[in-house]
């Protein structure tokens, strides 16, 4: 029997004078209808059932459907681009993948009208093969023919397969040295003076007993002085799972990636976002701090704004109360979720092993993590940062800084964030005060205080 009759062939009419020939067509296509109809409402996730109209036709019911799913070739011409161009292969491994998800990119945008040459495509694939591959670089820009797509990938995977070989196996080697002993046994030496202990005092709180810098009401103020934040998010399941997938955490303040790829607009994290902590109070080192744009599976673009990067979390983390705040809205059932903006339904999720994940629109494509390195990471400094710049001047006052840029000799800074410096704090504590000493501010005392004291070594600080 032919169950996809009534989607390939349109109603038959029927009236009280049809022949019994018309009638069996009529009966054939109405099964046929009533079963395709069936199918799939069994077959959908209940937050895509209810959100679509009631129809008894199932063109009409296909129809519905697709009008929930509608997608721009713009968004999506946009969005394979970006993925195009955040393809990265950090390591020997992984040529061949990575070569043929280019292609798939590739074909994805000649069918949108987007199309890129194979000589556009050989030089920019040579050109983004890591620092292994430069001997295989410099033997094609010596080669008279130019090469096309497929012989690019056979040779390169070739490459992969030589310098595999050339890494072999690496092994630390470690060695120890017993320290001798002084055998320096000459007479005449002068016996070493006993050291006399004084009693130290704390100059915060006036009292004998310890310094300054071991003070625990000292470090309490300056713990204050910073304003720190406590970022908190609940993490449970720590089991291994796909990096690509995202889940809702309704405990979780901030939101929460474990992986670089895909991301942009990284930053260092500033003092108070380089430390999180999870359920069971324990903190976690945050390396960077960017922007994550997520493609849902109705094709909305969710853009995750000061996302955090945690390698050590198991799973990447959505914030409800981040979202809450622009306009997003959840609506929980039984088997999954329906993500709503300013009432438009722009998203579904489903439960699975006791938490909720979001649906992409395609785990590979929406959020790209091939290669994921485990390997250490640099993130993008602030360039314009004045309290980047007090540090690289050996902690300079901050009217030197000014004067600095007045001047010319640096470019337009930031002083939005220059907060109390906690290392020239301590850099300026001592053992003892000299209350006696005098300081020269005449031009004849300064003059003379440097003829006496020529041969003296001193240090001079911008």
């Amino acid at each position: 029997m032919d169950i996809d009759y009534a989607i390939r062939k349109p109603t038959p009419p029927i009236t009280e004078t049809s022949t019994p020939g018309v009638v069996d067509l009529y009966e054939k296509w109405e099964r046929s209808n009533r079963l395709s109809v069936t199918f799939i409402k069994t077959n959908i996730s209940a937050g895509i059932r209810g959100s679509v109209d009631h129809h008894d036709n199932v063109k009409d019911l296909l129809k519905a459907i697709d009008e929930k799913f509608t997608t721009s070739d713009k968004s999506l011409a946009s969005t394979l681009i970006m993925q195009f161009s955040s393809l990265k292969l950090t390591w020997i491994k992984g040529v061949h993948d990575r070569i043929m998800r280019i292609r798939d990119i590739v074909a994805q945008l000649k069918a949108l009208e987007v199309t890129m040459s194979d000589s556009f495509l050989v030089h920019y694939i040579l050109c983004t093969l890591p620092h292994h591959y430069a001997p295989f670089k410099i033997s094609y820009n010596t080669y008279k023919d130019k090469w096309s797509i497929n012989e690019l990938l056979t040779l390169c995977v070739q490459e992969e397969e030589r310098l595999m070989m050339e890494e072999g196996e690496q092994v630390n080697l470690t060695t120890s040295f017993k320290k001798k002993k002084n055998q320096d046994n000459k007479k005449g030496k002068i016996p070493a003076q006993p050291i006399i202990k004084k009693e130290s005092k704390c100059f915060f709180y006036k009292k004998k007993g310890h310094m300054k810098k071991d003070c625990l009401k000292f470090k309490n103020w300056l713990e204050k002085k910073r304003n720190l934040f406590s970022f908190v998010c609940y993490e449970s399941n720590m089991t291994s799972i796909n990096h690509n997938t995202w889940w809702i955490d309704s405990r979780s303040t901030i939101h929460v990636s474990n992986t670089l790829q895909g991301m942009q607009n990284l930053r260092k994290p500033m003092g108070s976002e380089q430390c999180i902590y999870s359920g069971s109070k324990m903190s976690s080192h945050v390396e960077a701090v960017g922007t994550c744009n997520l493609v849902l599976s109705s094709g909305f673009i969710l853009n995750l704004e000061k996302t955090f990067y945690v390698p050590s979390f198991s799973k990447n983390l959505i914030s409800i109360s981040q979202l809450a705040p622009l306009g997003f809205s959840f609506k929980f059932m039984d088997s999954g979720f329906t993500l709503l903006n300013k009432s438009k339904v722009i998203g579904f999720g489903e439960l699975r092993d006791g938490l909720y994940s979001i649906n992409l629109q395609n785990n590979d494509a929406a959020y790209n993590s091939m290669h994921v390195s485990s390997r250490l990471k640099c993130c993008v400094m602030n360039e314009d940062s004045s309290m980047l710049w007090h540090r690289r001047l050996g902690h300079v006052s901050i009217d030197r800084i000014k004067r600095l840029v007045n001047d010319g000799v640096l470019s337009t800074l930031d002083f939005a964030n220059f907060e109390t410096c906690v290392d020239c704090i301590k850099g300026k504590q001592t053992n003892k005060s000299k209350k006696g000493a005098k300081r020269s501010s005449n031009i004849l005392e300064i003059i003379h205080t440097y003829t006496l004291l020529q041969h003296t070594h001193f240090t001079s600080v911008l």
